[in-house]
């Protein structure tokens, strides 16, 4: 799968969109969190991380200008079937693609949103969740 240009522009800043939204989002109870503040960690499965990872790169892989250029996030890549150990971090995305679909990454995504909101997604509604400070996207690229 190819993205054109406009598809990349449109996920680019709705993935922006998203960022701004959850440093904005507040919650009466907040549980404890785990991990570092740079440490971002993005759950996709085997299948789907070779077409996000550009996509999430191109995002959130950004170098502060310092005398020693450092990145913003050191990302770090988790299959769907460790969530347990990693849903009460700071920085946590879970993404998944509609197509193709895979057997671990869908079903996390079901999991966490429900079956109406992932339709709601795959027929070109909002790709973009957050719920219970954990971040989801759906991609629905064709």
């Amino acid at each position: 799968m190819i993205l054109n240009r406009t598809s990349k522009a449109i996920l680019s800043s709705w993935l922006l969109i998203a960022t701004a939204g959850i440093l904005v989002v507040d919650c009466n109870y907040t549980p404890p969190v785990l991990g570092q503040e740079d440490v971002l960690v993005i759950i996709a499965s085997v299948e789907d991380r070779p077409l996000l990872e550009p996509l999430l790169m191109d995002v959130f892989d950004h170098t502060m200008a310092t005398p020693a250029p450092e990145s913003y996030y050191q990302i770090r890549w988790e299959s769907p079937v460790d969530f347990e150990d990693f849903q009460h971090y700071k920085n946590l995305i879970i993404a998944s693609l509609a197509f193709p679909s895979d057997s671990t990454g869908d079903i996390l995504i079901q999991k966490i949103l429900g079956e109406e909101r992932v339709a709601e997604a795959r027929e070109g509604g909002n790709p973009i969740f957050v719920s219970s400070g954990v971040r989801c996207l759906l991609f629905n690229l064709r």
